[in-house]
């Protein structure tokens, strides 16, 4: 599921949906009302994994995970949301105001137990109308009985890069 996508698709059947007829004559339009300030332009940040290196969905069934979850912290560290996508799918995006995010990221199975190791995405930056695609790869150690998970935060420092 593209969270971007879904957007728009919903604000384009808000801008296209019915038209009403009434009797009624239209209402007078305002006056002295100061202009709508512009809302902030979006970019887009799409996150593309594999497991093991590899976008083979037999890897999710292997590693028993169903589900990609991701969490996106602003710069200052706060929640600002949780994505899931189908694990299948190795790529998802998601509409962001300019600013500095980062993430964290992790597969579930089908009860939404982890099956890998979170995955710390570091911190990046979202400028008007950008595309950032940032590749992760997870090792499907759970699948072979390991139950060790990082479940730190990621750093909150806008100014690392991700290759």
């Amino acid at each position: 599921m593209k969270h971007a996508l879904t957007a728009a698709l919903a604000s384009a059947i808000a801008i296209g949906g019915c038209a009403m007829s009434s009797d009624e004559p239209a209402p007078a339009p305002a006056r002295d009302v100061a202009p709508a300030e512009p809302a902030p332009l979006d970019g887009t940040f799409t996150l593309e994994w594999t497991i093991d290196g590899s976008i083979d969905p037999n890897r999710c069934t292997s590693s028993g995970a169903t589900t990609i979850e991701i969490t996106l912290f602003d710069r200052a560290g706060t929640k600002m949301g949780v994505f899931r996508e189908a694990c299948r799918a190795f790529a998802t995006s998601v509409a962001l105001a300019a600013g500095s995010y980062s993430a964290v990221a992790v597969l579930l199975d089908a009860s939404g137990q982890p099956r890998t190791a979170t995955v710390n995405v570091h911190p990046f930056n979202i400028a008007e109308h950008d595309e950032l695609r940032i590749p992760i790869d997870f090792q499907s150690a759970l699948a072979s009985g390991s139950t060790a998970l990082d479940e730190s935060h990621p750093s909150s420092d806008p100014t690392a890069t991700c290759a």
